[in-house]
């Protein structure tokens, strides 16, 4: 919360006195006036890291603490996270912590409606994604200086990358191709260059959107399988005796909202996020004697 609210301080403090010597003409120098800084991206990681992460810990805590000091430290501790996010420039995380919490609320008063929330959001995102994405870059989204520029600019990747799903619907253009086939593209030609954009043609090495990198390398099959996929994971959260269902349905969808805009499907560290959450999940409940060990 210090670090995001007061620009780091402790990250630059640690990385000044080794970002000080520099190579000038070719001759080792020294200056120690020169600024830190940290790129926003690797600050994100950080953001998307901890939003995941709460679920689990939250969980251990109801298991392990007692009901007094239960009261005060659960939510204590969903709205410092919450207030972390806020105070970053990932608004992704913003809004995937911010629909978690509502879905766990949710939760506390029917697992079934929180299901079902769940569910239908996963399907909507998956077989509404394209023609959303393109629907967004028809109306020129990107051009509203009023929005972020990264949502701008992911507007223009989202429908590019939507308009080439339709050209391999079935199939798709292959696994991991996203990155090699974008290399292999000589240019990329902008986007209406007269109306002053600088967005280009492109998915870049992944479009920032885990349901439009599936359909667009696994094609229709793939996106099928994928919902499948996730359909299952909340139909088994739902299954789970409390209070394990409710963190697992909210880490789900704080998940599912976070892929949806930001990192790649082959990202190992992202991946491995989800994974450590999953397992933390089920090692929360095995622990506490709710679901046998050899489960997880």
């Amino acid at each position: 919360l210090i670090e995001e609210g007061f620009d780091l301080p402790i990250k630059r403090l640690v990385v000044w006195p080794f970002q000080a010597f520099q190579i000038v003409d070719g001759w080792p120098t020294w200056n120690w006036e020169h600024i830190s800084r940290v790129r926003a991206t690797r600050t994100n990681w950080n953001i998307a890291n901890l939003s995941l992460l709460l679920w689990p810990v939250l969980l251990m805590l109801r298991t392990h603490v007692n009901a007094t000091d239960r009261r005060w430290m659960l939510p204590a501790l969903i709205a410092l996270t919450l207030t972390m996010a806020l105070f970053s420039n990932h608004q992704t995380s913003m809004i995937a912590l911010a629909l978690g919490i509502i879905i766990f609320c949710l939760a506390q008063y029917s697992i079934k409606a929180a299901a079902l929330v769940a569910a239908a959001g996963w399907w909507l995102a998956i077989t509404l994604m394209v023609p959303a994405t393109q629907w967004a870059f028809q109306r020129q989204l990107h051009l509203e200086t009023a929005l972020p520029f990264s949502l701008r600019h992911r507007v223009v990747i989202w429908g590019y990358t939507a308009d080439q799903i339709t050209k391999k619907p079935v199939f798709g253009v292959g696994v991991a191709s996203t990155e090699p086939l974008d290399d292999a593209r000589p240019t990329a030609e902008r986007f209406r260059e007269d109306d002053g954009t600088v967005f280009h043609a492109r998915t870049g090495g992944h479009p920032h959107n885990f349901y439009l990198q599936v359909l667009y390398e696994f094609g229709a099959i793939g996106g099928a399988c994928f919902l499948a996929l996730g359909l299952a994971i909340v139909w088994c959260a739902s299954r789970l005796p409390n209070p394990d269902a409710s963190h697992n349905l909210a880490a789900f969808v704080t998940a599912a909202v976070m892929s949806a805009s930001t990192f790649g499907l082959f990202e190992l560290w992202y991946v491995s996020v989800l994974a450590v959450t999953a397992v933390l999940l089920s090692l929360a409940a095995a622990f506490a004697g709710r679901i046998p060990i050899k489960s997880v």
